[in-house]
């Protein structure tokens, strides 16, 4: 992966991140009918990130996967201090 993919990528996965430490914020405000925008901004992401959080199936909030997400995180952000 090239350095841009990487920091795309990473802004994805801190989104998701954001998303999960908000859930209760994002869910209210889907609720309300809200859209990708809103997302974006609550979350001070991109058009992509609240995409990407707004496709995020439920179980990408467990303990486990927010885990797995956030050591992907730290790993691209040690390749992206090494390129």
């Amino acid at each position: 992966m090239d350095r841009e993919q990487t920091e795309f990528r990473l802004s994805l996965l801190d989104a998701q991140l954001a998303a999960a430490e908000r859930a209760q914020e994002v869910t209210a405000l889907m609720l309300a009918a809200a859209d990708m925008q809103a997302v974006a901004e609550l979350l001070g992401t991109s058009e992509a990130g609240s995409r990407m959080v707004l496709d995020t199936q439920w179980w990408r909030l467990t303990k486990e996967a927010r885990e797995h997400l956030a050591d992907e995180a730290e790993r691209l952000r040690h390749e992206l201090r090494t390129l």
